[in-house]
């Protein structure tokens, strides 16, 4: 019984994660203009002003070992879209020449925390 309960839950998570209805990848400049960011824009079907979340992605980036975007945002933009909100998903990676840094110690990673924020900024503009 508790399979079964296990195989329902990720059928719906499945089936929610596909009521997303696109993705358009975008991009706009760092704060200190040193980079161009990427970000993935999963616009909410719904007519008129909408709140947007911006994500941010952990030590590991936004992306898989093939480059594609990690489906676990695909979840989320199915999660924030049902509720009718766009979400961006902001990579500050990538573009920096970076694919993780959850094994570099704080003091050597070129990429800080300062940045990350300054990221979230970026994307407001």
């Amino acid at each position: 019984m508790r399979a079964l309960r296990h195989c329902a839950a990720a059928a719906l998570l499945f089936l929610h994660g596909l009521a997303v209805q696109a993705m358009d990848r975008v991009a706009f400049p760092a704060l200190d203009g040193k980079v161009e960011l990427s970000a993935y824009w999963f616009p909410a079907s719904a007519s008129g002003p909408r709140p947007t979340v911006i994500s941010l992605h952990g030590c590991g980036g936004a992306l898989t070992e093939q480059q594609k975007l990690s489906p676990a945002y695909f979840r989320d933009a199915g999660y924030f879209n049902a509720e009718r909100m766009h979400l961006l998903v902001v990579d500050s990676f990538s573009p920096r020449g970076v694919k993780s840094i959850c094994e570099i110690a704080r003091e050597r990673r070129t990429v800080s925390e300062e940045d990350r924020r300054d990221d979230v900024f970026a994307a407001i503009r």
